[in-house]
């Protein structure tokens, strides 16, 4: 019998779903910047990281800061940012967001300014650390969560 492999239809599903991410980041900055587009553009941003992580076998990281966000990869042992592809250029949060973190448990301070490690892995195997991040401000809440497998869609509320 004549058929497709499980592999086969996994990694076009992987394909499809990276091709959806893209399409999103980039209409993203066409919608605005609300509370709850500016969690899930960055839902997007990390989905699709994890998605590059596993299909390169490289680890990547997603670095905060209060007010924004970028995706660096880990090269002979550094963490290099991915600013040359616009999918992966540095996010700044709309006026008046804060970003705040919990990852394994515990409160994770974020800097002022990007320019360090990431505090989120991004593992080759598909795992990643455990977190709980929440965007406030404007009227809006928002709560983006990892359980170190899977990454649940942001739950926002009103404030």
């Amino acid at each position: 019998m004549a058929g497709f492999s499980l592999l086969e239809v996994l990694v076009v599903l992987l394909l499809i779903g990276i091709l959806l991410t893209m399409a999103t980041l980039s209409l993203a900055p066409l919608l605005g910047r609300g509370g709850g587009n500016a969690a899930a553009h960055l839902a997007a941003v990390a989905t699709l990281a994890s998605d590059q992580a596993t299909l390169q076998g490289t680890e990547h990281g997603l670095e905060l800061s209060r007010d924004g966000y970028r995706v660096l990869a880990l090269v002979g042992g550094s963490w290099l940012a991915l600013d040359d592809d616009p999918a992966w250029r540095p996010q700044r949060l709309g006026e008046g967001f804060t970003l705040h973190l919990q990852a394994e448990g515990r409160t994770v301070p974020l800097p002022e300014k990007l320019g360090g490690e990431p505090q989120l892995i991004l593992y080759s195997s598909g795992e990643s650390t455990p977190f709980e991040l929440e965007l406030r401000g404007a009227g809006s809440d928002c709560v983006l969560r990892g359980d170190g497998f899977t990454l649940a869609a942001p739950e926002c509320t009103a404030g």
